[in-house]
Parts: C-alpha cells; structure tokens; sequence
C-alpha cells in the first residue's frame, strides 16, 4: 500500500525524495549511540512523516540493518529508511507487526515466577509452542530470603529457559514483562504476591539484581553487549489495588473485577483502571519510585506504566512521571508499554460500567475525550507501546488500529514522537540480537534442555527452603526429626492436610513457570518422601470430607503432629481481599485437629506429648493467624515457594536445612482492616489515615508480626565493631559511601544437628535525629542488608555492611513548593547524628554526617 502524506507546506513527497530526506535526517544520529537518544525527537517537528516505500530500496546482499557489525544507531537509520509509516506504526503494539522479511514480535511474555511456555498474554502470533517450564517462587517469597544473588541467579534461569525457546522452538519473544517493582502497601492487594516487600530499599535492591539476572544472567555468565532477554520492569508509578469492596466479610470474601464485576462497582468500590491515586511528593519520591531508580540505573530496558491515575493524571499520559522522571532524572533508555488496554482506559468513561449493563468496558479515567486523544495522550506523555487485548477492549483503541493514525492525521501528535517510540522499541531488540545472524552472540549456544534442567530444580529447592519464615516455634516444636543417630525421636504418623497440601498450583500461581509433574513436589508429597526416610507415615484427608471427620481420622490413625497447609483466598489480578484473616472454614479445621487430638491424648491413645501442630501459610499477602495462634505449635509463612515446595518444606521441616527466612512485610491482626482505608496511599500517614508499614507505624494493637520477623533453630547475635562512625554529607554527594563493619556469631545450635549449617540476613537500621518536620518523621527505615551464607555452629563471621547517598537521602521540596509536585524538589544527604541498629543485635552505633 502506497501512501503519500502531506508537508507543512502541502506539497506531496514521496519517492526518491522521501529517500534523500530521511537519509539526511539519520545521519545525524547513525553514530550515536541509540540508548544515548533523547525521548523528544529523533526527527523534524512535522506534524505527519513523509512516506517511504520499502520497494524504493534495493535488495542489498547484506543491507546494513542486518550487520551485527555495524553500532545500532546506524542499523536503526537503515531499517527506518526502508519501513513504511504505516510499517512503523504497526511496531507500537504489543504484537509488533510482521516487515520486510521478519516475523511478527511479540511482547506479552511473563517472566516473573518461571517464563511461562503457554501462549502469550493477548498474542496475535497463530501458532506460539506451549511447553513446560520451570516454576520458582514468587517474588513474595523471595523478598523474605533478602538474597540479591538468589534473586539474581532465579532470574537468569527464567531468562535463559526463555532465550532456548526462542532459539529453539521459534517463540517470537526475546522480552520479560518482569519484574515487580511495586510496594506492597496494602496486605489486602490481590497482586501482593508479585511484590518484594513493602520497604524500598529492599524493593530497589532485589528488583535491580531481577533485571541484571534477567539482562545478563547470573553473575558466572559470560561478558556480552548483546542481552540475554530483555526486562521491563512494571507497573511504573504508583499500583497496588485491583477492585475493592463495601465492607471485610468472612468466609472467604474476595473483591471480584471479573466480568461482570458482581462486587466491585459499589458505592464505596473502586475499580484499578478508573482509580486515581492521591499521593504526596515525599511518598512517591522516597517510597513508590525508589525501585525505578535502582532499575534504570540497572539498565532496564523497558517497562510498563500502570493502570490507575496519579493526582488526577493516567500514569500512562503523565509526561512528567515517564519523561521527566523517569528518563530524564532516572536515565532511563528504554520503552514504556501500557498496561494490558490501559491506553484506551485514558478514554473510557467511569459510567461505562454498571451493574445493569454488565457487558461494557470497564470504568476508565475519562481523561480524553475519544480514542485517538487516548492514544495521543498516551503518545505524547511517554507511552511507546500499547498493549492491546482485542477480546478486552473495542478494536482501534489503542496505537495499531488506525487510532494513532487518526490522532497524527488530527495533529495531536508529532510524526517525531511516534517515531522517537518506534527507535525506542527497536532499539531493545536489536540488543537482544533479534536480527543478527546464527552463532553471533552466546545466548544462542544455550541447549533448549535447560529448560526444566536438574540445575534449574534445584535452585526451585532452594527458593522454597530460603524464603520460609518461621514466625512462632513453641516448646521446639520443629524440627521434627534430628539428624540420624541422635537419641531424640519424631513422630511415627504425621498429618498432611488442608486446602494446598495437594495443590502445587496454589503453591505457584499466576505470571509462573508450567512445570511438568516429574517436576513438582507438593507439600504432601515433599514430607511423606522425606518421612519416609525415618520409617515414618504421612497421612491425609480427602478434601471432600467434613472438617469433624478429618480431624477424627487423623486422631484414630495415631497422628502425632499435623501440618495444616492453608491458602490465601480471593487473591489474584482482579481480586482484592476484603480481610486478611484465615478463612472461617481453615480456621475451623484447625479448631477440630486441635480437638479431636486433644480428645485422643485424653484417652490415652497417643503418647503423653501433647499432639503438635504446623501452621503453614500459603499467600500472597500477609495473613493474619490471630484466630488460631493458641491452637497451634509452630506457624510458617511460606508465600508462593515454586514448584518444589514440598522438598523445601520437608528439608526444614526436619532439620536438613535451617530457616532464613525474615518478613519483608508487616503482618497485621485483623482489626487493622476496620481502622485502614485501603484507598488511600498516604505511606506516612496523613490527617484521614494512619501510617502504614514499619517505618512509619509499629504499633502493637495493629500489628501480629512485625517486619523483620524471622526464627531459626539456630540462636544469632550481631555487634558493630566500632561505636562511632563519621562521614562528610559532600563525600556521599560525591559518590562516597562509608562501611559499618559487625560480627555475626552463631551462639548457640540444637545438639541433635551438630551437622546443621545456618544462613542469616543481617539487616541495618537506622535512625535520624534529623528525620523530623516539615518532612514526615520516620521511625527507622532499612538501610543496607547481606544475607551470610555458611554459618557453622558456635562460629562468628565477618559483616560488611555499607551506606550511601541513597541510604541518607531525602526528598526535600524547594520552599514554597506543593506537597503534590513531583519535580520542585531535589534528594539530599541529611546532615545529623544517626543511630544505627542491626537486626539480631542489642547494641547500637552512632553515625555522624557532617
């Protein structure tokens, strides 16, 4: 198709000129660097793009867009050259178009538990392989092992599973929409599980290794200019509600966005894409963007803008957040996908929906007043790809069907706008050596039996035994079974039972690997092969039957210690819960175990111990026990562990290995959702609603278990080794940072496993006399951690913590500012006297910064 666009002047081009032209045009940028090109323009402010035909170009034996040789600026010039408009605009979808000679491209990969081998989110490529893949916890889970490496190394697995397929079996992505970066603000969001933990830092440190593993594999992987995949962090801005409810009601209540809505259209509800959050500069700036920072400076190569609205603007239209913060502040290079449909949400009116008229779009910002001002707000506030689902949403809502178009040919966006977003787009590709030739780069030699390779499940093994947290561990309650030749007994039946001692899906979730079952371990399954290996019996309980019947079978077959294994309900992307306490129907099982049992020790049936039990918490948001704490012996939290649950539990379960585990997150008692507004995203607290998180708020009658939390059979102290640290806030400001040197001792280990080598985070926390008015004052806040790996008993162990500007800075508004502006304001190194704590210690140290 030939189509010949208009000048400024009116005076059609087309042909040998638009060739000369565009020629003229790119030279100029052939050899700079594409990641160094500003975000504004790559070309003349014209309204339209003169039209270039591929058939005006030549068939060259090697044309240079295919050089791998030549720097990709200069590939770049040459494939633009030879693209149509039309062939560019179809690249600004999340199912990039198909041109010249390559395929179509998709962007819709999930990589955040496992790369997922089904089809691709909203793929319009026919014919995508499904094939199994590697699960590995999620990122709930592993926030709590405070591991970077780990998080790293999970990373590169997932990426090099997705690199073989590619290579292999022609799966048309090179691209992770992962991961993460997200606080999780609010226990009761359904996506919490997708999130590190609800302190920044941590956030910014784990999601930074995420994309480094994701970009350039684990830290034995080969040097490489080319990327092993490329990662687009999400959801940038500020994300972290679904749909909520009126009121918490038990039993399981879920806020439930599915069509058609039932619950989330309320007077009192709100639903993510119509949702605008309010929020203030200093909690944006040093709570909510503090992961972005870290990932662009990472090198992130894309990311997705979010759904909801920040002060009244959509995240994806705000060129404030995506083009002056996070390019031009934060150095960001890459490209910003929508959300899935959240280009055309910029459009959609908040009465689109009602209960009466189920069927329609849902509720959306109204922020434009048609769909081609969607796209240009989009366009024009930094959006480079809109994600499309044409069973979501009307066809032509977003860039690729004519919308943008209609929007260029209306002149409410720049021909150099789309196609600074088209460069953008193809810039990550060409990185990821999309168009060079076989045997160029070492990402292709990877062999596709990598994919769920002995290597990849045993590192699932260790996500699940380092992300358990042992929250409670009455009377030695665990381990079950010391190591062999010990004098101490376990118990000869256990019981296995609840509502994802069988389930490994509950165990894995959603945006996860596809494992196959010789490559899953179930809770069941994981302590019935690791019991067996003492001579003793696992038993459990049909899900069908009464809770009274099951805890009557497990007490007449002599079960001496049960393990409850529960499961979060009604979460997930769509659903919020409406509470965070067990269900009734888990609660009352637990209630009847622990009856029936003591009913049974009464009797004289079982030995004079009385029968123990193992809560194990299956979730994605915290969830509170307060209901069944004097019931139980023992409770762990272990998230969303991965397809080898079973084996990580059971190896902890026994004593094989220890617990590391530490809550990245608070645990709230129930009784916080009467005194929360779960819409409101005042991190520090403001005049309608209390602060929220541990750096913010540890008060006791709201909270069960607080962040850090973490038990182990091993006992651990730490101790600075000087009293008095001092460094000058110019030296930080500079690049400077200061180490705070401790010790980690082991001071005592259970005596029937002299075998047992521990792991321990160590965490520093700080505290400013100058953390006070006008800026919110903070308790104390993380400022650096290491996990200590090899930690034998009785055995003390050298710490090397460090402190930068980012650990000491603050965002401080110029006078006079707004406590909504974003950009009047600047990160400062606070000067003043810090007392400084480590988690597991008992002394403090005192920094200067003068």
């Amino acid at each position: 198709m030939k189509i010949t666009r208009r000048t400024p002047m009116g005076k059609s081009i087309s042909g040998a000129v638009v060739g000369v032209i565009l020629w003229c045009m790119f030279a100029a940028v052939a050899f700079v660097s594409a990641e160094e090109l500003p975000y504004s323009s790559v070309a003349p402010d014209s309204a339209a793009k003169p039209q270039n035909d591929a058939s005006d170009v030549g068939d060259d034996p090697l044309p240079p867009w295919k050089d791998h040789k030549l720097p990709i600026s200069k590939r770049i010039s040459d494939l633009l050259f030879r693209l149509s408009d039309l062939d560019q605009l179809n690249q600004l979808g999340n199912s990039a178009a198909a041109f010249l000679d390559q395929p179509r491209y998709e962007y819709g990969q999930e990589c955040l538990a496992g790369f997922d081998g089904g089809n691709m989110f909203c793929a319009q490529t026919p014919g995508i392989p499904t094939i199994a893949t590697s699960a590995f916890a999620h990122a709930v889970s592993l926030g709590m092992t405070f591991d970077p490496e780990l998080v790293r190394s999970v990373a590169a697995a997932i990426a090099s599973e997705a690199r073989a397929a590619h290579t292999h079996l022609n799966r048309p992505s090179l691209t992770c929409l992962s991961p993460v970066l997200n606080i999780a603000r609010d226990p009761r969001w359904g996506r919490s599980m997708e999130c590190y933990s609800e302190d920044p830092t941590i956030v910014a440190r784990l999601g930074a290794a995420y994309v480094t593993g994701i970009q350039k594999g684990d830290i034995t992987a080969p040097e490489s200019d080319i990327l092993l995949m490329s990662s687009a962090p999400k959801h940038f801005g500020d994300y972290n509600l679904e749909c909520t409810c009126t009121e918490p009601q038990r039993n399981g209540s879920i806020c439930n966005a599915s069509s058609p809505f039932p619950n989330c259209r309320t007077p009192y509800g709100m639903y993510r894409t119509e949702y605008d959050a309010k929020i203030s500069a200093h909690d944006m700036r040093e709570t909510y963007l503090a992961g972005w920072r870290a990932a662009a400076a990472a090198g992130a190569t894309g990311a997705m803008c979010s759904y909801n609205a920040v002060n009244g603007v959509p995240t994806c239209a705000d060129s404030v957040l995506q083009n002056e913060i996070l390019r031009n502040e934060f150095g960001f290079k890459g490209w910003i996908v929508s959300d899935a449909d959240a280009v055309a949400n910029i459009y959609t009116q908040p009465t689109a929906w009602t209960p009466q008229n189920p069927g329609g779009q849902p509720p959306g910002h109204f922020f434009a007043h048609d769909y081609p001002g969607a796209a240009a707000a989009g366009m024009n506030g930094g959006c480079d790809i809109s994600f499309e689902c044409p069973d979501v949403i009307s066809v032509g809502a977003g860039y690729v069907n004519g919308t943008l178009r209609a929007a260029l040919e209306a002149g409410k966006v720049k021909w150099s706008t789309i196609e600074a977003a088209v460069v953008r787009t193809l810039t990550s590709r060409f990185r990821t050596g999309l168009y060079d030739p076989p045997g160029s780069n070492p990402w292709q030699l990877i062999p596709l039996d990598v994919i769920q390779s002995e290597e990849h499940t045993e590192l699932a093994v260790r996500c699940a035994v380092e992300s358990a947290t042992l929250l409670k561990n009455n009377n030695n309650t665990l381990p079950l079974l010391p190591a062999e030749g010990t004098e101490r007994t376990g118990p000869d039946v256990i019981g296995v039972v609840g509502m994802a001692a069988t389930d490994i899906y509950l165990a894995i979730d959603r945006y996860n690997g596809r494992p196959d079952d010789a490559h899953i371990s179930t809770f069941f399954d994981g302590i019935s092969d690791r019991a067996a290996l003492g001579g003793a019996v696992v038993v459990g309980c049909n899900s069908s039957l009464p809770n009274t019947v099951c805890a009557q079978n497990l007490a007449e077959q002599g079960a001496t210690h049960v393990v409850v294994v529960t499961s979060g309900h009604g979460e997930g992307e769509s659903h919020d819960r409406a509470d965070i306490g067990l269900t009734d129907d888990q609660v009352d099982l637990v209630s009847r175990i622990r009856v029936a049992m003591d009913g049974m020790q009464q009797d004289g049936k079982v030995h004079a111990l009385r029968p123990r039990i193992t809560l194990v918490l299956v979730s994605g948001g915290a969830t509170s026990t307060e209901r069944v704490d004097a019931m139980v012996d023992a409770t762990i939290w272990v998230g969303k562990p991965g397809m080898q649950a079973g084996t990580g539990l059971a190896k902890l379960l026994y004593g094989d290995e220890d617990f590391s585990g530490r809550l990245s997150v608070t645990v709230y008692k129930e009784a916080w959702t009467k005194v929360s507004n779960f819409l409101s995203n005042a991190i520090s607290g403001n005049l309608t609603n209390r602060p929220r998180g541990y750096r913010y708020n540890t008060d006791s009658a709201v909270v069960q278990y607080p962040f850090g939390t973490g038990l182990s059979y091993m006992r651990y102290s730490t101790k600075f080794r000087r009293a008095e640290y001092s460094i000058t806030a110019a030296a930080l400001m500079n690049g400077s940072s200061i180490a705070i040197d401790a010790v980690l001792s082991n001071t005592a280990a259970p005596a029937d496993l002299p075998e047992l080598v521990g792991k321990r985070s160590v965490l520093l926390y700080l505290k400013g006399d100058s953390d006070a008015t006008p800026l919110p004052r903070r308790l104390e806040w993380v400022a650096d951690f290491v996990k200590i790996h090899g930690v034998t008993p009785r055995a003390s162990v050298p710490v090397s913590l460090r402190l930068d500007a980012d650990a000491l800075s603050r965002w401080v508004p110029v006078d006079g500012a707004e406590s909504q502006s974003f950009t009047e304001g600047s990160y400062r190194v606070m000067k003043g006297k810090y007392t400084m704590r480590l988690s597991d210690g008992t002394d403090t140290a005192i920094l200067s910064v003068v």
